[in-house]
């Protein structure tokens, strides 16, 4: 388990084991991998303000999202609803 596990906000996807979304502590699997504006992803993790690294496609390294990609990952956390406060 990744120390990234536990981040109240994430877009993770991995190869073979899927991915999901999560907001404020909500999590949502994801059923495919995200596409952020240059089809989707071969692998890729999201965190605001920490971690912005996307493997476009199996033949590539891994490298840093590009702002536009940036913008398509926070928008799809976005979309994510936030886990309920408790009272």
């Amino acid at each position: 388990m990744s120390i990234l596990s536990g981040c109240r906000n994430r877009l993770y996807w991995e190869p073979g084991h899927g991915g999901c979304a999560t907001r404020n502590g909500h999590t949502v699997k994801l059923q495919a991998p995200p596409d952020l504006g240059r089809g989707p992803v071969y692998a890729c993790d999201y965190v605001p303000a920490a971690v912005y690294s996307v493997t476009r496609h199996i033949s590539l390294g891994p490298e840093q999202l590009e702002p536009d990609e940036i913008a398509a990952a926070r928008a799809l956390v976005d979309q994510v609803p936030s886990a309920p406060v408790p009272l």
